[in-house]
């Protein structure tokens, strides 16, 4: 709505006039008004909003920052959209998995494949808090498709096997690129492996 005025004056007047009239705001209104700034590319404007949300929020929605970040990945502004996000999350605020993946798939659009699979270790972190989440499979193919190019290890495949298993998907040709890279399967392997077979 507000980014159809194509006016930053514009959009601002009738925001105050609405914040006037309607003294509380939901995370919705932010998020609308977030989302049209950022489409007219006001990145900056959109960030002192977001101040504005953090400042008056009782529950932190991290859809609303997400709409920012967002914004700032596409413009290939890629580090300046993590560091925001460890900035939110020094301020104790717990992160949610598709805020990393955001990032990570900033990076890859970057073709930064490693620090992409690093912000992608730190959404599965989270899985644990957030059991509804599910990666793109456009990031997993291209962390993948990485994987040929450099050295692995387990690590890696433990956090991938991880991606499959929560988005159902097959893990034996994993599994084989596994043995290819001369890396067994350990307890904590098996253990990862019979959360698949848990789901039903």
């Amino acid at each position: 709505m507000y980014a159809s005025l194509g006016n930053l004056d514009e959009m601002k007047l009738l925001w105050g006039l609405q914040k006037a009239k309607c003294k509380k705001h939901t995370n919705i209104n932010y998020i609308w008004m977030l989302g049209s700034l950022v489409k007219l590319g006001e990145l900056e404007e959109s960030e002192k909003l977001l101040k504005e949300w953090e400042s008056s929020c009782k529950n932190y929605d991290f859809g609303v920052p997400n709409v920012p970040l967002i914004g700032y990945c596409q413009k290939g502004f890629v580090e300046k959209t993590e560091a925001m996000l460890q900035d939110i999350i020094k301020r104790r605020k717990t992160a949610i998995p598709n805020s990393w993946s955001i990032v990570a798939a900033g990076y890859v659009n970057k073709n930064n494949i490693e620090k992409a699979f690093e912000c992608f270790k730190e959404a599965l972190a989270l899985l644990a808090e957030n059991k509804d989440w599910r990666p793109k499979t456009s990031l997993i193919s291209s962390i993948l498709r990485w994987r040929t190019k450099v050295p692995t290890n387990r690590d890696m495949y433990h956090a991938l096997l991880k991606a499959f298993i929560r988005n159902g998907k097959e893990v034996e040709g994993l599994l084989e690129c596994m043995r290819d890279d001369k890396i067994d399967e350990d307890e904590e392997t098996m253990k990862i492996l019979s959360l698949g077979e848990q789901k039903p």
